[in-house]
């Protein structure tokens, strides 16, 4: 487990980090929005947001991870405490919303909270065509055998089943995947279907993964 601190105070960062530390989770610091570019989103349980950034504010994040349709669990964590800074956080896709100064312990008990309700995939093992998709332990099995996925390829399987039933664009699976990358290319994401599926074919799997041609990928 691993939460991002969008904080510009490398003191408070520090604290948040050791509380955590405790509990066994680990947190990565990024004190701004160039920073956060870095983000790649199947790294983390859940964001912790400060609304003031050095380059910008926590709004303009939590905007962009909901434009992608990242389902990943925000917490914004601010001095900022009228109802109406609270309205704007929330209307922009923050599940929660602490005012500084603040109980660590209430902090990681609320984060804990928030994880937990966004855990119905990642805590469980499903099953698509006879294909076994353990989220636990990032292994995914068909007839008992594991079929070997490179960490690529299982970040994109995974990113695509926490949108199933739902078209994933290309230029969103980049965004989200491919941040900062040399692989960064338009036709990146069908080079790796194709590894997907030549992988599925090898161990004689049934595809999983629909392509929406012109558009994107879905897994029904």
């Amino acid at each position: 487990m691993k939460i991002a601190l969008l904080e510009d105070s490398k003191k408070i960062g520090y604290i948040v980090f050791k509380a955590f530390e405790r509990e066994n989770i680990d947190v990565e610091l990024f004190e701004g929005l160039s920073d956060a570019a870095k983000i790649i989103p199947s790294q983390f349980s859940a964001y912790i947001v400060d609304y003031n950034l050095k380059d910008g504010d926590g709004i303009e994040f939590i905007k962009k991870v909901r434009d992608r349709h990242e389902k990943t669990p925000i917490l914004m964590l601010t001095v900022r405490d009228s109802i109406e800074d609270k309205l704007q956080c929330f209307e922009a896709g923050a599940d929660d919303y602490m005012t500084k100064p603040f109980e660590l312990a209430e902090l990681v008990v609320r984060i804990k909270v928030l994880i937990n309700r966004n855990s119905e995939i990642s805590n469980k093992i499903e099953i698509i065509n006879g294909i076994q998709f353990d989220f636990e332990n990032k292994s995914i099995n068909y007839q008992g055998e594991k079929i070997p996925f490179s960490k690529r390829e299982y970040q994109l399987i995974e990113f695509l089943l926490h949108h199933k039933g739902r078209l994933v664009e290309k230029d969103n699976i980049i965004d989200s995947l491919w941040i900062d990358s040399e692989e960064k290319d338009p036709n990146i994401v069908n080079v790796y279907i194709n590894r997907i599926r030549m992988k599925l074919k090898t161990v004689g799997a049934k595809d999983f993964i629909e392509t929406v041609r012109g558009f994107g990928y879905m897994v029904k």
